[in-house]
């Protein structure tokens, strides 16, 4: 492909491993995500997931993309290899578009010429079309879950360690200081029966979990254990270690026989999460927390000097925070945003102070009551507009109701707390939160957002 000429990628899998119409690829996404056990994760650095038709990786592919499902990125950087054109060095695709179904999405050419001019590896050049799956297939999922989207697309021709060395070396320092996700993609055991399948792929589970990428690349050579994008595994194995992220966890598994029920000939898929260096959500709930209740303190007293805000990772991501405070159980102040453009640090701080002295339902909470205070802090996702209240997923989604100028929110714990049902869920929120009157509640829109939540007690 000529570049100079073509400047958008177009999609060479539509319609063949995922739908072709917009709407129809939507919902089949939609429809994995929803079902997805896991839940939206800011520790969460870089994922591994698979890339096969949707029909049969899709759902373990969801795992891992719920994950970080409503998180901005400054870049999403995907590193994928060729099936069908022979590369010996790595190509930083230098594009400025990529186009699926769902439109297109801006590739960051600052970053990829950053990527390109670090080593002559990376400065390979694609001779003809790619006709390559790997990699987009991975775009629609990144579409329908993180927000202003922007990508580098990255192949890797030669899959050996060598290589991956020297592309983890250059991503580690081109990201430095920056909010980038890195996903890496590869299927697992390819057409084996059933239990040998599951035998290899265990093998393969075990090493990348272990981070031991001497001993997976042995074994890949060997073929004890099988990736078909050693490549892109190797590299997120290698990032995380020069990141002093942590070692890949298993998020899912499964093969192409537990979807079709033919175990002759099966393929493997495997979903993993690598989080970042503070260690797991329950870290970083601990440091929120923590802030959180040192403002108050500062507050409170000449004596205690303002505490310094948390650096880093999701404490610089822009995102809506809400600050619980209970007494003895009992509900003392909470107040939030819902849409921010200031980061998370920012945000706990003027939400703790809000939440303790402006919740209009209380009267401010004083020095003596510190101590019996409880904090909650909620970090919010990019909501969604949906267009039924049946389609609130209760426990896992807050909603927004609105009408005109009159707005309700509530939290997603709030119907856990309650035990209401959808449409009470729906209704309390507009008719007591938003003030909308029962005969306007047909024409309340309904947009949905989940929530990371972190409580004192469970720290």
């Amino acid at each position: 492909m000529a570049y100079a000429k073509e400047n958008t990628r177009k999609a060479a899998v539509s319609g063949q491993f995922y739908p072709s119409d917009p709407v129809e690829l939507k919902k089949e996404i939609g429809r994995f995500l929803s079902k997805a056990k896991t839940k939206p994760d800011p520790s969460v650095r870089s994922i591994i997931v698979p890339h096969a038709g949707y029909p049969y990786s899709g759902p373990v592919a969801a795992q891992a993309y719920k994950l970080v499902e409503g998180r901005k990125f400054d870049s999403v950087i995907i590193v994928a290899f060729l099936h069908r054109v022979f590369l010996n060095g790595v190509l930083v695709d230098h594009v400025d578009f990529y186009e699926t179904p769902l439109g297109k999405v801006p590739v960051n050419k600052d970053l990829v010429k950053t990527l390109r001019a670090q080593d002559s590896l990376l400065d390979e050049e694609a001779r003809g079309e790619l006709e390559e799956h790997s990699l987009e297939v991975q775009i629609p999922f990144l579409q329908e879950t993180v927000p202003q989207l922007k990508i580098v697309p990255i192949y890797i021709g030669k899959q050996n360690l060598e290589h991956a060395k020297v592309l983890a070396k250059a991503i580690a320092k081109a990201i430095e200081g920056k909010n980038v996700l890195v996903v890496a993609t590869t299927d697992l055991s390819h057409f084996y029966p059933y239990d040998t399948a599951v035998g290899k792929d265990k093998t393969a589970i075990d090493l990348i979990e272990k981070g031991d990428i001497e001993t997976l690349y042995e074994a890949y050579r060997q073929e004890k254990a099988e990736a078909c994008g050693m490549g892109p595994v190797l590299t997120a194995m290698l990032l995380a270690e020069q990141m002093g992220w942590r070692k890949p966890a298993l998020v899912q598994y499964a093969n192409s026989g537990d979807v079709t029920g033919d175990r002759s000939s099966v393929v493997g898929y495997g979903a993993f999460a690598i989080r970042g260096s503070s260690g797991t959500s329950g870290d970083i709930g601990k440091t929120l927390l923590e802030y959180s209740r040192a403002v108050l303190k500062a507050h409170f007293s000449s004596k205690t000097k303002e505490p310094k805000p948390p650096e880093g990772g999701v404490f610089e991501e822009k995102r809506g925070v809400f600050v619980t405070l209970k007494k003895h159980g009992h509900l003392r102040g909470c107040i939030g945003q819902i849409i921010s453009d200031r980061p998370v640090k920012t945000n706990i701080r003027e939400m703790t102070l809000a939440a303790a002295l402006e919740d209009p339902r209380f009267p401010p909470v004083t020095a003596n009551e510190l101590d019996q205070l409880d904090i909650h802090i909620s970090l919010l996702t990019k909501p969604k507009k949906i267009s039924s209240y049946k389609e609130i997923r209760l426990g896992t989604d807050g909603i927004i109701v609105s009408h005109g100028w009159k707005k309700g929110v509530y939290l997603p714990e709030v119907a856990t707390e309650t035990g209401w049902d959808q449409k009470a869920f729906f209704e309390s929120c507009a008719l007591e939160k938003a003030g909308i009157s029962p005969a306007e509640l047909d024409l309340a829109g309904i947009e949905v957002f989940q929530t990371e939540g972190f409580g004192e007690k469970e720290a």
